[in-house]
Protein backbone atom coordinates (compact mmCIF):
# COMPACT_ATOMS: atom_id res chain seq x y z
CA UNK A 1 0.00 0.00 0.00
CA UNK A 2 2.64 2.10 1.24
CA UNK A 3 4.10 1.72 -2.59
CA UNK A 4 1.07 2.71 -4.37
CA UNK A 5 0.60 5.79 -2.42
CA UNK A 6 4.26 6.62 -3.21
CA UNK A 7 3.07 6.05 -6.98
CA UNK A 8 0.13 8.20 -7.02
CA UNK A 9 1.56 10.70 -5.02
CA UNK A 10 4.41 11.50 -7.35
CA UNK A 11 2.31 10.96 -10.28
CA UNK A 12 -0.27 13.29 -9.04
CA UNK A 13 2.41 16.07 -8.48
CA UNK A 14 4.04 15.80 -11.30
CA UNK A 15 0.84 16.31 -13.35
CA UNK A 16 -0.58 19.22 -11.10
CA UNK A 17 2.72 20.88 -11.89
CA UNK A 18 2.99 20.71 -14.93
CA UNK A 19 -0.56 21.65 -16.17
CA UNK A 20 -1.07 19.98 -18.87
CA UNK A 21 -4.01 17.30 -19.94
CA UNK A 22 -5.86 15.55 -23.14
CA UNK A 23 -8.71 13.45 -24.46
CA UNK A 24 -8.69 10.07 -26.71
CA UNK A 25 -5.40 8.12 -25.84
CA UNK A 26 -3.89 6.70 -29.15
CA UNK A 27 -3.67 3.16 -27.41
CA UNK A 28 -7.55 2.53 -28.28
CA UNK A 29 -7.91 3.11 -31.20
CA UNK A 30 -10.08 0.47 -32.16
CA UNK A 31 -10.63 -0.52 -28.69
CA UNK A 32 -12.48 3.11 -27.23
CA UNK A 33 -15.82 2.03 -27.18
CA UNK A 34 -14.78 -1.26 -25.43
CA UNK A 35 -12.64 0.41 -22.83
CA UNK A 36 -15.12 3.22 -21.44
CA UNK A 37 -17.54 0.46 -21.07
CA UNK A 38 -15.29 -1.87 -19.26
CA UNK A 39 -14.77 1.28 -17.01
CA UNK A 40 -18.45 1.90 -16.44
CA UNK A 41 -19.20 -1.86 -15.68
CA UNK A 42 -16.18 -1.73 -13.34
CA UNK A 43 -17.54 1.19 -11.74
CA UNK A 44 -21.03 0.02 -11.32
CA UNK A 45 -20.24 -3.95 -9.61
CA UNK A 46 -18.17 -1.51 -6.81
CA UNK A 47 -21.85 -1.35 -5.21
CA UNK A 48 -22.29 -5.24 -5.13
CA UNK A 49 -18.39 -6.13 -3.42
CA UNK A 50 -18.45 -6.70 0.42
CA UNK A 51 -15.06 -4.67 0.76
CA UNK A 52 -13.86 -2.24 -1.36
CA UNK A 53 -10.26 -1.26 -2.50
CA UNK A 54 -8.94 1.69 -4.10
CA UNK A 55 -7.62 0.94 -7.59
CA UNK A 56 -6.87 3.19 -10.93
CA UNK A 57 -3.82 3.14 -13.25
CA UNK A 58 -1.29 5.46 -14.99
CA UNK A 59 0.50 6.18 -18.46
CA UNK A 60 2.19 7.51 -20.76
CA UNK A 61 2.04 7.58 -24.68
CA UNK A 62 4.42 9.34 -27.14
CA UNK A 63 3.05 9.86 -30.53
CA UNK A 64 4.66 11.27 -33.60
CA UNK A 65 2.25 12.12 -36.44
CA UNK A 66 3.86 12.69 -40.37
CA UNK A 67 2.61 14.79 -42.51
CA UNK A 68 -0.59 14.52 -44.25
CA UNK A 69 0.84 14.39 -48.09
CA UNK A 70 2.67 17.45 -48.33
CA UNK A 71 0.63 19.37 -45.78
CA UNK A 72 3.04 20.30 -43.20
CA UNK A 73 0.92 18.88 -40.08
CA UNK A 74 3.99 16.71 -38.53
CA UNK A 75 3.92 16.86 -34.83
CA UNK A 76 5.00 15.30 -31.58
CA UNK A 77 2.97 14.40 -28.83
CA UNK A 78 4.09 12.89 -25.62
CA UNK A 79 0.96 12.44 -22.99
CA UNK A 80 0.84 11.42 -19.42
CA UNK A 81 -2.53 10.43 -17.59
CA UNK A 82 -3.93 8.91 -14.34
CA UNK A 83 -7.37 7.54 -13.48
CA UNK A 84 -8.41 6.54 -9.94
CA UNK A 85 -10.96 4.85 -8.59
CA UNK A 86 -11.02 6.17 -4.52
CA UNK A 87 -14.34 4.87 -3.40
CA UNK A 88 -16.82 2.90 -4.90
CA UNK A 89 -18.76 6.44 -5.72
CA UNK A 90 -15.90 8.53 -6.48
CA UNK A 91 -13.22 8.60 -8.85
CA UNK A 92 -10.45 11.05 -9.96
CA UNK A 93 -8.84 11.96 -13.57
CA UNK A 94 -5.76 13.95 -14.79
CA UNK A 95 -4.23 14.19 -17.98
CA UNK A 96 -1.47 15.56 -19.54
CA UNK A 97 -0.67 16.79 -23.09
CA UNK A 98 2.24 18.21 -24.93
CA UNK A 99 2.75 19.07 -28.65
CA UNK A 100 6.14 19.77 -29.85
CA UNK A 101 5.87 21.31 -33.50
CA UNK A 102 1.80 22.36 -34.12
CA UNK A 103 0.84 21.50 -37.55
CA UNK A 104 1.96 24.38 -39.83
CA UNK A 105 -0.91 24.14 -42.26
CA UNK A 106 1.37 24.98 -44.96
CA UNK A 107 1.55 23.16 -48.30
CA UNK A 108 5.28 22.64 -49.48
CA UNK A 109 6.44 25.20 -47.00
CA UNK A 110 7.67 25.66 -43.48
CA UNK A 111 7.19 29.98 -42.98
CA UNK A 112 4.97 28.56 -39.95
CA UNK A 113 6.53 25.79 -38.74
CA UNK A 114 5.58 25.47 -35.40
CA UNK A 115 7.38 26.00 -32.06
CA UNK A 116 6.51 23.67 -29.52
CA UNK A 117 3.78 26.01 -27.95
CA UNK A 118 0.56 24.01 -26.56
CA UNK A 119 0.07 22.40 -23.56
CA UNK A 120 -3.42 21.55 -22.33
CA UNK A 121 -4.30 20.51 -18.64
CA UNK A 122 -7.05 18.87 -17.94
CA UNK A 123 -8.97 17.13 -14.92
CA UNK A 124 -11.91 16.31 -13.04
CA UNK A 125 -14.06 14.63 -10.62
CA UNK A 126 -16.90 11.72 -11.58
CA UNK A 127 -19.39 10.58 -9.20
CA UNK A 128 -21.44 7.63 -10.01
CA UNK A 129 -24.89 6.31 -8.93
CA UNK A 130 -26.52 3.32 -9.59
CA UNK A 131 -30.78 3.02 -9.39
CA UNK A 132 -31.24 6.47 -9.90
CA UNK A 133 -34.53 7.13 -7.79
CA UNK A 134 -35.43 3.30 -7.25
CA UNK A 135 -34.48 2.72 -11.53
CA UNK A 136 -32.32 0.87 -13.43
CA UNK A 137 -30.58 4.44 -14.55
CA UNK A 138 -26.98 5.26 -13.85
CA UNK A 139 -26.75 8.68 -13.04
CA UNK A 140 -23.00 10.07 -13.21
CA UNK A 141 -22.06 13.96 -12.34
CA UNK A 142 -18.66 15.49 -13.49
CA UNK A 143 -17.03 18.50 -12.37
CA UNK A 144 -13.93 19.54 -14.27
CA UNK A 145 -11.44 22.33 -15.24
CA UNK A 146 -9.03 22.55 -18.62
CA UNK A 147 -6.68 24.94 -19.60
CA UNK A 148 -5.39 25.73 -23.29
CA UNK A 149 -1.70 27.06 -22.78
CA UNK A 150 -0.20 28.59 -25.70
CA UNK A 151 2.54 30.16 -23.55
CA UNK A 152 0.89 33.67 -24.73
CA UNK A 153 -1.43 35.34 -22.12
CA UNK A 154 -3.66 37.04 -24.78
CA UNK A 155 -4.40 32.95 -26.38
CA UNK A 156 -4.73 31.14 -22.61
CA UNK A 157 -7.67 30.10 -21.68
CA UNK A 158 -9.12 28.56 -18.69
CA UNK A 159 -12.87 26.18 -18.18
CA UNK A 160 -14.12 25.40 -15.50
CA UNK A 161 -17.67 22.82 -16.45
CA UNK A 162 -20.09 20.69 -14.80
CA UNK A 163 -21.71 17.57 -16.25
CA UNK A 164 -24.45 15.46 -15.44
CA UNK A 165 -25.67 12.21 -17.47
CA UNK A 166 -28.98 9.24 -16.84
CA UNK A 167 -27.64 6.10 -18.71
CA UNK A 168 -30.36 3.92 -19.56
CA UNK A 169 -28.48 0.96 -21.34
CA UNK A 170 -29.97 -1.61 -18.96
CA UNK A 171 -33.52 -0.77 -19.99
CA UNK A 172 -32.90 -2.05 -23.68
CA UNK A 173 -32.70 -6.33 -24.72
CA UNK A 174 -29.74 -8.13 -25.83
CA UNK A 175 -29.03 -10.49 -28.06
CA UNK A 176 -26.15 -12.33 -29.73
CA UNK A 177 -25.27 -10.25 -32.19
CA UNK A 178 -26.83 -6.22 -30.89
CA UNK A 179 -26.47 -4.82 -27.43
CA UNK A 180 -26.79 -1.15 -25.83
CA UNK A 181 -23.59 -0.31 -24.45
CA UNK A 182 -24.51 3.48 -23.02
CA UNK A 183 -27.86 5.73 -23.93
CA UNK A 184 -27.57 8.92 -22.14
CA UNK A 185 -28.75 11.88 -21.83
CA UNK A 186 -25.97 14.35 -20.51
CA UNK A 187 -26.85 17.85 -19.68
CA UNK A 188 -23.72 20.08 -19.53
CA UNK A 189 -22.59 23.42 -18.86
CA UNK A 190 -19.25 24.97 -18.94
CA UNK A 191 -17.77 28.15 -18.02
CA UNK A 192 -14.65 30.05 -19.80
CA UNK A 193 -12.15 32.72 -19.34
CA UNK A 194 -8.89 34.16 -20.08
CA UNK A 195 -6.40 33.09 -17.89
CA UNK A 196 -5.17 36.88 -17.86
CA UNK A 197 -7.11 39.80 -17.64
CA UNK A 198 -6.03 41.57 -20.46
CA UNK A 199 -7.69 40.66 -22.81
CA UNK A 200 -10.89 40.21 -21.16
CA UNK A 201 -14.49 38.79 -21.55
CA UNK A 202 -15.79 35.36 -20.61
CA UNK A 203 -18.15 33.05 -22.03
CA UNK A 204 -21.21 30.11 -20.82
CA UNK A 205 -22.17 27.36 -22.61
CA UNK A 206 -25.17 25.15 -22.14
CA UNK A 207 -25.71 21.87 -24.24
CA UNK A 208 -27.94 18.37 -23.99
CA UNK A 209 -26.33 15.93 -25.24
CA UNK A 210 -26.91 12.47 -26.49
CA UNK A 211 -24.57 9.84 -25.60
CA UNK A 212 -25.03 6.30 -27.32
CA UNK A 213 -22.53 3.19 -27.68
CA UNK A 214 -23.56 -0.27 -29.19
CA UNK A 215 -22.30 -3.70 -29.99
CA UNK A 216 -23.89 -4.38 -33.31
CA UNK A 217 -21.66 -7.59 -34.27
CA UNK A 218 -18.84 -9.53 -32.91
CA UNK A 219 -16.12 -7.38 -32.57
CA UNK A 220 -17.78 -4.05 -33.99
CA UNK A 221 -19.02 -1.70 -31.65
CA UNK A 222 -20.63 1.27 -32.47
CA UNK A 223 -20.95 5.45 -31.44
CA UNK A 224 -22.86 7.96 -31.99
CA UNK A 225 -22.93 11.26 -30.09
CA UNK A 226 -24.89 14.47 -30.58
CA UNK A 227 -25.06 17.62 -29.38
CA UNK A 228 -27.32 20.56 -28.93
CA UNK A 229 -25.23 23.72 -27.66
CA UNK A 230 -25.73 27.75 -27.04
CA UNK A 231 -23.07 29.63 -26.08
CA UNK A 232 -23.38 33.55 -24.87
CA UNK A 233 -20.27 35.41 -25.31
CA UNK A 234 -18.84 38.95 -23.40
CA UNK A 235 -16.11 40.92 -24.24
CA UNK A 236 -13.71 39.72 -25.97
CA UNK A 237 -14.80 36.01 -26.58
CA UNK A 238 -17.22 37.98 -28.95
CA UNK A 239 -16.81 36.61 -32.60
CA UNK A 240 -17.27 39.73 -34.84
CA UNK A 241 -19.31 41.53 -32.38
CA UNK A 242 -21.83 38.19 -31.94
CA UNK A 243 -23.15 37.54 -28.77
CA UNK A 244 -24.45 34.28 -28.92
CA UNK A 245 -24.18 31.44 -31.19
CA UNK A 246 -26.28 27.89 -31.55
CA UNK A 247 -25.01 25.02 -32.95
CA UNK A 248 -25.17 21.19 -33.48
CA UNK A 249 -23.11 18.99 -33.40
CA UNK A 250 -22.99 14.82 -34.16
CA UNK A 251 -19.86 12.12 -34.36
CA UNK A 252 -20.31 8.31 -35.52
CA UNK A 253 -17.58 5.80 -35.35
CA UNK A 254 -17.39 2.14 -36.02
CA UNK A 255 -14.66 0.57 -34.52
CA UNK A 256 -13.17 -3.34 -34.51
CA UNK A 257 -10.26 -5.10 -32.64
CA UNK A 258 -9.16 -8.56 -33.18
CA UNK A 259 -6.22 -10.47 -32.02
CA UNK A 260 -4.18 -11.47 -34.72
CA UNK A 261 -1.21 -13.48 -33.71
CA UNK A 262 0.58 -14.43 -30.23
CA UNK A 263 3.77 -14.08 -30.02
CA UNK A 264 3.82 -16.10 -26.48
CA UNK A 265 1.92 -15.89 -23.25
CA UNK A 266 3.20 -12.71 -22.39
CA UNK A 267 3.36 -10.88 -26.40
CA UNK A 268 0.76 -10.63 -28.67
CA UNK A 269 -0.04 -8.52 -32.26
CA UNK A 270 -3.42 -6.70 -32.28
CA UNK A 271 -5.10 -5.19 -35.11
CA UNK A 272 -7.36 -2.05 -33.98
CA UNK A 273 -9.79 -0.59 -36.96
CA UNK A 274 -11.93 3.23 -36.51
CA UNK A 275 -13.62 4.73 -39.58
CA UNK A 276 -15.93 7.61 -39.07
CA UNK A 277 -16.55 11.50 -38.66
CA UNK A 278 -15.42 13.69 -36.22
CA UNK A 279 -17.96 16.78 -35.51
CA UNK A 280 -20.01 17.45 -37.99
CA UNK A 281 -21.11 21.36 -36.96
CA UNK A 282 -24.40 22.48 -37.94
CA UNK A 283 -25.29 26.65 -37.37
CA UNK A 284 -27.20 28.92 -39.40
CA UNK A 285 -25.65 31.72 -37.94
CA UNK A 286 -22.03 30.82 -38.26
CA UNK A 287 -19.50 34.08 -38.41
CA UNK A 288 -15.78 34.28 -39.70
CA UNK A 289 -13.04 32.77 -37.36
CA UNK A 290 -16.01 31.33 -35.39
CA UNK A 291 -15.43 27.45 -34.18
CA UNK A 292 -17.05 25.41 -31.05
CA UNK A 293 -15.07 25.42 -27.84
CA UNK A 294 -12.78 22.63 -26.81
CA UNK A 295 -15.69 20.49 -25.42
CA UNK A 296 -16.89 19.54 -29.41
CA UNK A 297 -13.65 20.19 -31.12
CA UNK A 298 -12.04 17.79 -28.30
CA UNK A 299 -14.11 14.79 -29.42
CA UNK A 300 -11.93 14.16 -32.80
CA UNK A 301 -11.33 10.31 -32.89
CA UNK A 302 -7.61 10.09 -31.96
CA UNK A 303 -7.03 12.99 -30.38
CA UNK A 304 -5.62 15.05 -33.16
CA UNK A 305 -6.62 16.06 -36.70
CA UNK A 306 -4.68 16.80 -40.25
CA UNK A 307 -6.83 19.94 -40.59
CA UNK A 308 -6.41 23.34 -41.36
CA UNK A 309 -9.34 25.56 -41.07
CA UNK A 310 -8.85 29.02 -43.49
CA UNK A 311 -8.97 32.02 -41.33
CA UNK A 312 -11.72 33.75 -43.16
CA UNK A 313 -13.81 30.93 -42.98
CA UNK A 314 -15.61 29.04 -39.62
CA UNK A 315 -16.64 25.22 -38.91
CA UNK A 316 -19.93 25.23 -40.08
CA UNK A 317 -20.97 22.90 -41.85
CA UNK A 318 -17.88 21.25 -41.99
CA UNK A 319 -16.65 17.68 -41.03
CA UNK A 320 -13.54 15.29 -40.98
CA UNK A 321 -14.49 11.96 -41.89
CA UNK A 322 -11.62 9.03 -41.64
CA UNK A 323 -10.62 5.52 -41.74
CA UNK A 324 -7.81 4.72 -39.04
CA UNK A 325 -5.98 0.96 -39.42
CA UNK A 326 -3.56 0.46 -36.04
CA UNK A 327 -1.06 -2.62 -35.67
CA UNK A 328 -0.51 -2.80 -32.25
CA UNK A 329 2.28 -5.23 -30.20
CA UNK A 330 1.38 -5.81 -26.81
CA UNK A 331 3.56 -6.84 -23.86
CA UNK A 332 2.33 -8.20 -20.24
CA UNK A 333 5.08 -7.68 -18.44
CA UNK A 334 3.12 -8.84 -15.51
CA UNK A 335 -0.30 -8.10 -14.16
CA UNK A 336 0.38 -4.54 -13.13
CA UNK A 337 2.51 -3.85 -16.04
CA UNK A 338 2.11 -3.06 -19.46
CA UNK A 339 3.61 -1.86 -22.88
CA UNK A 340 2.77 -1.69 -26.38
CA UNK A 341 4.22 -0.37 -29.69
CA UNK A 342 1.79 0.88 -32.43
CA UNK A 343 1.90 1.76 -35.94
CA UNK A 344 -1.20 3.16 -37.68
CA UNK A 345 -2.04 5.70 -40.67
CA UNK A 346 -5.08 8.18 -41.06
CA UNK A 347 -6.61 8.81 -44.13
CA UNK A 348 -9.19 11.67 -44.25
CA UNK A 349 -10.29 14.47 -45.76
CA UNK A 350 -8.15 18.07 -45.38
CA UNK A 351 -10.33 20.60 -44.64
CA UNK A 352 -9.29 23.96 -46.27
CA UNK A 353 -11.94 26.55 -45.57
CA UNK A 354 -15.42 25.49 -45.62
CA UNK A 355 -14.92 22.44 -48.44
CA UNK A 356 -13.70 18.69 -47.70
CA UNK A 357 -11.34 17.85 -50.08
CA UNK A 358 -7.53 16.79 -50.69
CA UNK A 359 -7.63 13.08 -49.08
CA UNK A 360 -4.27 12.08 -47.91
CA UNK A 361 -2.52 9.71 -45.70
CA UNK A 362 -0.82 10.80 -42.73
CA UNK A 363 1.49 7.75 -40.93
CA UNK A 364 1.32 7.29 -37.14
CA UNK A 365 3.19 5.80 -34.45
CA UNK A 366 4.14 5.71 -31.30
CA UNK A 367 4.75 3.48 -27.84
CA UNK A 368 2.90 3.31 -24.47
CA UNK A 369 3.18 1.90 -20.69
CA UNK A 370 0.41 1.58 -18.41
CA UNK A 371 0.82 0.32 -14.58
CA UNK A 372 -2.14 -0.39 -12.59
CA UNK A 373 -2.91 -0.35 -9.04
Amino acid sequence: MKKRYLIFSFLLTSILCNKAFAELKNTEIGNSIQTSYDKRIKQETNFLENSFTPYGEVGTIFTIYGNSGKYKTATAHPMLYLDYTFTPQWSLFFEWNRLMNIYSGEYEKDSNKANHNFSVPKGYFEYIHTNFFDTKAIWRTQIGARQTNFFKDSDDKYWTWISSSLDFYKYFPKSENFEVLQFAIQPLYYYGSFVKSNPNGHMNHAALNLLTQFKIYEDFKFQFNGYLSKEWYNGDFKIDKKEEMNYFAIVSWLEYSKNIYQFNKRTNLQFNFATGFDPYIFTSSSEKNWKPTFWIINHGYGWLWPTKLDSDKSYSNMFNAFVLPQLKIIYNHSEDLTMDLFVQVKYSNQVWGSSQKDWKLQPQGGVGITYRF
